[in-house]
């Protein structure tokens, strides 16, 4: 296996850097032998913060894959929603995001209402996506009945939930067409319902044709997308729904992101570009996965492969490729510090909180686990798993015999990189 191979699974779960292991980290990931396949685990760890007056705040360390199976994100979102407050990940792009508020109406809000406010603007950013798509593929100003009648299940559910702000009033969705052009609007008339206001009163409107609006409809899930689509998974974003009043976005954006990465000296262009399908590699890599994946065959082999490595990622990682230190240190440990402060804000300014989860990728939930004990003195409660993804051997078409001996090359090839990598 090459570096760049191992790289590349990154995109499933980014796993701790060589800093982190110095003490054999705590696992979120765990590989199930059964007699009819193989089963991949991420742990959820949940740990109570003890406060000096007050109820104590559980804290819950949610790993997660970033492609995994349908049902994963069910529980995972189910176990998510039974909180107060969850700290996702993302690292976002300013330019998707509606036009933030300003610092001075910023201050005057709390936490609670900045969320309300933030979760109000993703569901404006969704239904407005939403309808552009809708036209471009059909035609005609489509009304939010007509969105939600055309979606699969899974996005109709999600554009319901959008077409109330976070406090509960109707979101308005207007559209027309002129010479057969959409002008398309979404607009929120804030936490009091009425025209005008500041702050979290405030009236909040996107609009199509805008910059803010290309910029949601040119994102897209690049390399994760393809890897999901040809493992027979759903990727992340996809399958978790994002759009809740009390979900908050504990990560940096992605300006921020490159800042960070020029400051350690790493360069971030072919990361970045395979992740989001802008590379030409990223390209033909997505196009060769999708060939792959179009065969039961290749899709099994695809798990397999998935598999054994990720239930080694923390061994990978602890001894990376000459020249993936420093990127390491900044997906895993400058992204983390976020989280920690956000943590520690929380628990000493929202005294009627009582349960916390943090949402992030399962490798970034050894540093954090250590972090949160050493600094804050968080104690560890209790510990369960859900079940990310699997494989049954019945179903990859493929002889036993063919199956371990795929099993035994990954791993040689996994022993040999890790040799390699621990002599230098």
């Amino acid at each position: 296996m090459t570096p760049v191979a191992a790289l590349a699974l990154l995109a499933l779960a980014v796993p701790p850097s060589r800093a982190q292991v110095q003490t054999p980290p705590p696992s979120y990931l765990r590989l199930v032998e059964l007699p009819e396949g193989l089963r991949l685990d991420v742990a959820v760890r949940v740990f109570r913060a003890r406060r000096e007056s007050g109820p104590d705040v559980l804290v819950s360390l949610v790993g997660t894959m970033h492609l995994a199976e349908a049902a994963y994100y069910g529980n995972s979102q189910a176990y998510l929603d039974r909180n107060e407050v969850v700290l996702y990940e993302q690292v976002v792009d300013d330019s998707t995001l509606p036009a933030q508020l300003s610092s001075a109406e910023g201050a005057q809000l709390s936490p609670t209402e900045s969320a309300r406010v933030a979760a109000t603007r993703r569901r404006l950013a969704l239904l407005l996506a939403t309808a552009v798509r809708h036209h471009r593929a059909r035609g005609g100003a489509p009304t939010l009945a007509q969105l939600a009648a055309a979606a699969q299940p899974r996005e109709a559910r999600r554009i319901s939930r959008a077409s109330t702000d976070a406090w509960g009033h109707p979101l308005r969705l207007e559209t027309e067409l002129a010479h057969g052009a959409l002008s398309a609007r979404v607009h929120s008339l804030g936490q009091d319902g009425v025209e005008g206001g500041t702050g979290a009163a405030a009236d909040v409107t996107l609009e199509h044709p805008s910059p803010d609006s290309l910029a949601i409809l040119e994102s897209s899930s690049g390399l994760q997308g393809d890897l999901a689509s040809a493992m027979g998974l759903v990727f992340q974003l996809e399958g978790i729904d994002y759009l809740g009043a009390h979900w908050r976005h504990s990560d940096v954006t992605l300006g921020e992101l490159r800042e960070l990465l020029a400051e350690e000296g790493a360069d971030p262009s072919a990361l970045l570009g395979a992740l989001d399908g802008s590379s030409l590699l990223s390209r033909f890599a997505g196009g060769a996965l999708r060939l792959v994946g179009a065969t039961r065959r290749g899709r099994g082999m695809l798990r397999l492969v998935g598999l054994e490595i990720l239930s080694r990622s923390g061994e990978l990682f602890a001894a990376p490729p000459p020249g993936l230190e420093e990127l390491l240190a900044v997906l895993i440990e400058r992204r983390n510090e976020v989280v920690l402060a956000d943590l520690q804000a929380l628990l000493a300014d929202e005294p009627g909180v009582a349960r916390v989860a943090i949402f992030y990728g399962a490798g970034h939930m050894a540093d954090l686990q250590r972090r949160i004990t050493a600094e804050l003195g968080l104690e560890l409660v209790t510990v369960h798993w859900l079940q990310a993804l699997s494989v049954r051997y019945a179903q990859t078409g493929m002889e036993r015999e063919d199956i371990e001996l795929l099993r035994g090359t990954i791993r040689r090839q996994l022993d040999a990189l890790l040799g390699n990598a621990g002599g230098r």
